[in-house]
């Protein structure tokens, strides 16, 4: 017996506008548009997303009924600010929203190793929660970088991640005011990262497991680390910085569950 069952589908909402800065489309910007879930472990209960024409306009459909937030991120590489806003989505209706972007402040600064060297191809990563505004960039050979397009506000963090391979360990900076202009931070020492954790992968009756992987991050010290075992089961991270890790072993082993630790320390 077939059971047959008809769907109606409604023609959602429909929200448009046009991104600009002095006057002129910003093409190729992100508008992403979202009803904030009311509770943390779930996604939000409508959302959209798209990019900006050549002339800086926008149009998302086919959205639910609600109070979206709207956050628009100018293209990479660009001196403009992102912008927020609000908008009230009613299904089978339209409703326009339009943003003008700023030329937003800037954080600049050279990343250094502990003999004062420049350091190439560090990641630097800044954001403000207040503001709702983040940008990143890589250093150059010189150890330079420079984020630009960042809104005002005065509770910036910075994450620089060393390059690859490299023994110094991570950096964050706090409270970094970002203006209309820009903000030097001058140099901007890495560190030896001396810490380390090793040991054994095994069977209980002591077999080595030679297959396993070894992952331990660390939310509080911004560090991690990744290793495989060698023939003896033997793992060594190092290059970590001091605080409490979570560690996760994936043993490579089909029917063998993985192992997750906490507060390894």
């Amino acid at each position: 017996q077939t059971t047959v069952q008809n769907l109606t589908l409604s023609s959602g909402g429909r929200l448009s506008g046009r991104v600009t800065a002095n006057g002129s489309g910003i093409a190729y910007a992100y508008i992403n548009a979202f009803i904030p879930s009311t509770d943390p472990g779930k996604p939000p209960s409508g959302f959209g997303w798209g990019q900006t024409d050549a002339n800086g306009s926008y149009n998302l459909t086919g959205l639910v009924s609600g109070l979206y937030k709207v956050h628009v991120e100018p293209p990479y590489g660009t001196s403009y600010t992102s912008g927020n806003g609000d908008a009230n989505i009613t299904e089978g209706n339209e409703t326009q929203l339009n943003f003008t972007l700023g030329s937003g402040g800037s954080i600049t600064g050279k990343i250094v190793n502990a003999a004062n060297s420049s350091v190439s191809g560090a990641f630097v990563n800044a954001w403000s929660q207040t503001a709702f505004s983040f940008g990143y960039d890589g250093t150059s050979d010189d150890g330079t970088f420079t984020i630009s397009g960042l809104s005002p506000g005065s509770d910036y963090v910075l994450f620089i991640n060393p390059p690859y391979g490299s023994t110094t360990g991570y950096k964050t900076v706090t409270g970094v005011t970002v203006s209309s202009g820009t903000t030097d931070l001058g140099n901007i020492a890495l560190v030896a990262a001396s810490g380390g954790l090793d040991g054994y992968i095994t069977y209980s009756n002591g077999t080595p497991i030679t297959t396993a992987r070894v992952n331990a991050w660390s939310k509080t010290a911004f560090s991690y680390g990744s290793t495989t075992v060698n023939d003896s089961g033997y793992y060594n991270l190092t290059s970590l910085e001091a605080g409490n890790f979570d560690m996760f072993v994936d043993f490579g082993i089909v029917g063998v569950p993985n192992k997750f630790d906490s507060n390894v320390s």
